[in-house]
């Protein structure tokens, strides 16, 4: 029998079964295959999670060789590579036309004149233009180009050693991390950069640097700084550096001294939240287990977009689901460490005193946007020396069109006194909407109508009248025609038919899941007698 691994917890390979002749040549068939193929042999959980997750093939390093300046004379060959860069998703510029077989869509760019003949320019007669406030300042092609600033051919200069203490994680700007090696095959280039990397180490320096990638680049502020790599290999590492143009200087007020108790909680939560723990065992043998793998770690923002473009392309038109259980479990608090925090977390509540503050909200009106004038502010001065009060806001008789979810919802809340059923109310409510709908579509004006459609959503499902939301709904629909962009909206916050799961007397389940699909294309925008009628009463 075995005995567990020094080096994890995991136990060491056992003494396993003999394969037999047809195993064996099986399994020589098998690795034809996969070398045939062009492909590779894993364990079921890797096949899994292959599958599940989208990633990019791993890029050839592209080196970039330069020479490093230093003073006037004395120049050193080197060579660096991306070691980390914020990866962005490739770009789309192509599409097919819909129903077209190999019809790209190309953009065709015209210019006409701003005035009511809308005569059409030619690209010659075209001159590029910068609004400096009420005036338009004419540059050239010419101009524009002098203006540019040109730091140089591809270059690396020092400008000089600092201690590395002088260099805090938040002087580190730019998107990623280069690093910089010795040129291969050059002795001279190896020698003088062992030699400056073990004085840099050894004085704990670290160098300024001014880089310019290219000659039509801008010069760049970095620092570099000596590092071990996971193999052994020493090497400096390029880091960005702000110009004082890019530093914010924020003025931050003194923290109040913590008590003991405080200190206490907030050490054992360091102490049972850490990602990292170093095992010693009997044999002064050092584990480090990471609990939190990082550098495996894939960007869930670019999983979800792989998961909709998979969804978009074999179910077309349909609702975007939300994103998947393997994607948001990307981030999630380890479990493990999350069950060992949460008596940390009840202590910290009871310490610390915390409390929930609910946000107020406070309406919009005319006078917090506009102001007061100065003969309503001197009025004002004068009812407050009289002690008298003047209620400056009017009160809601009607759904208006400004704030319309805020009206129905104070109507009906008041609806005694203010002498309303919640069929006239849903009237009202009703015929902004179809206003909104006949208006020109705009990101604002779609977020109110949904915001109009879920309120009258909830009270017709509070209320027991989902009659009245499903025949608006389909008239809503219908109303919609090619605008499709705003039905997906209304799809995708599942504002469709109140089906007979949510309340007694609504759709059938089938009906309502159908009634999301997007209109037909066909469709046009319909708006009949009764809308027109509903326009009159606002």
């Amino acid at each position: 029998m075995g005995e567990p691994s020094k080096k994890g917890s995991r136990p060491s390979s056992y003494p396993s079964k003999p394969r037999t002749q047809v195993q064996k040549a099986n399994e020589e068939l098998v690795g034809q295959l996969v070398q045939e193929t062009d492909g590779m042999m894993c364990s079921l959980d890797l096949a899994i999670q292959t599958f599940l997750y989208k990633n990019k093939k791993g890029k050839k390093p592209f080196p970039w060789k330069v020479c490093l300046s230093i003073g006037r004379d004395i120049k050193i060959n080197t060579t660096g590579y991306v070691l980390v860069r914020r990866e962005t998703p490739k770009g789309w510029k192509r599409c097919l036309a819909r129903g077209g077989e190999g019809e790209e869509l190309k953009p065709e760019t015209s210019y006409v004149r701003n005035n009511e003949n809308q005569e059409q320019l030619e690209q010659d007669d075209l001159v590029m233009s910068y609004r400096y406030g009420p005036e338009l300042v004419t540059i050239s092609a010419a101009d524009e180009a002098a203006a540019k600033f040109e730091g140089g051919p591809k270059s690396m200069s020092l400008f000089g050693f600092i201690a590395r203490s002088e260099i805090k994680p938040s002087d580190m700007v730019g998107e990623g991390c280069m690093a910089f090696m010795p040129t291969e095959d050059d002795l001279n280039s190896q020698t003088a950069w062992s030699a400056l990397i073990q004085a840099m180490m050894e004085l704990d320096m670290v160098a300024i640097v001014r880089k310019v990638y290219s000659k039509i680049s801008a010069p760049r502020l970095g620092v570099l700084t000596p590092e071990i790599g996971e193999d052994g290999e020493i090497y400096l590492s390029h880091v960005e550096l702000p110009y004082a143009e890019d530093i914010r200087d924020l003025q931050f007020p003194s923290l109040p001294n913590p008590t003991d108790e405080q200190l206490s909680v907030m050490d054992e939560l360091i102490d049972v939240m850490m990602l990292t723990e170093d095992n010693k065992e009997e044999e002064s043998e050092e584990t480090r287990v990471d609990v939190l793998k990082t550098e495996e770690m894939l960007n869930p923002n670019y999983q979800f977009l792989f998961q909709t473009l998979r969804h978009r392309a074999l179910q077309p038109g349909r609702v975007l689901p939300p994103p998947a259980e393997h994607i948001t479990s990307l981030l999630k608090l380890p479990s493990e460490i999350e069950e060992a925090a949460e008596p940390v977390f009840e202590r910290m509540t009871e310490i610390f005193n915390i409390k929930i503050i609910e946000a107020k909200t406070k309406k919009r009106t005319a006078e917090s946007v506009f102001g007061k004038d100065e003969t309503a502010l001197s009025e004002e001065k004068k009812m407050k020396v009289n002690d008298v009060s003047l209620e400056i806001s009017s009160p809601v008789t009607e759904v208006g069109s400004t704030t319309p979810v805020e009206d129905f919802r104070h109507l009906l809340s008041n609806s005694i006194t203010s002498n309303v059923t919640f069929d006239s109310l849903s009237q009202q409510l009703e015929a902004v909407i179809i206003r909104m709908l006949a208006s020109a579509f705009g990101s604002d004006m779609n977020a109110k109508i949904l915001r109009c459609l879920t309120a009258y959503r909830e009270e017709c499902s509070t209320r027991g009248r989902p009659e009245l939301y499903n025949t608006f709904i389909k008239r809503v629909k219908e109303c919609l025609g090619t605008k499709a962009k705003l039905w997906l909206d209304v799809a995708e916050a599942d504002l469709g038919l109140i089906s007979n799961s949510e309340v007694a007397g609504g759709a059938e389940e089938i009906e309502a899941a159908h009634f999301l699909l997007p209109p037909e294309e066909n469709a046009a925008p319909m708006f009949d007698d009764n809308d027109d009628d509903m326009l009159d009463m606002l």
